[in-house]
């Protein structure tokens, strides 16, 4: 017997990237965790640079693996990148 977590490990990784709103997503703990919107499961902690820890628009899904671009202006106060700078 499986959870369900290992139903959806991985399920979306080969999936094009979805365009959300952080704004619109579940909040999972705090300002910044959200509930994958696809697999309910898995939870997007929200990227961050190395060098200067400033917030990236692109984060994957822990559990199923797929990939999401925040298109919002800001989240929580902090400013992301333009979306002309996203890959």
């Amino acid at each position: 017997m499986s959870t369900l977590v290992e139903e959806v490990t991985g399920k979306n990784l080969d999936m094009p990237r979805m365009d959300v709103l952080h704004s619109d997503l579940v909040r999972f703990d705090g300002r910044y965790k959200s509930e994958c919107p696809v697999c309910k499961v898995g939870v997007l902690c929200m990227t961050r640079t190395r060098k200067d820890y400033r917030l990236l628009r692109e984060d994957r899904c822990g559990a199923c693996g797929q990939a999401f671009r925040y298109v919002d202006d800001s989240i929580a106060g902090e400013s992301l990148p333009p979306l002309s700078e996203a890959r």
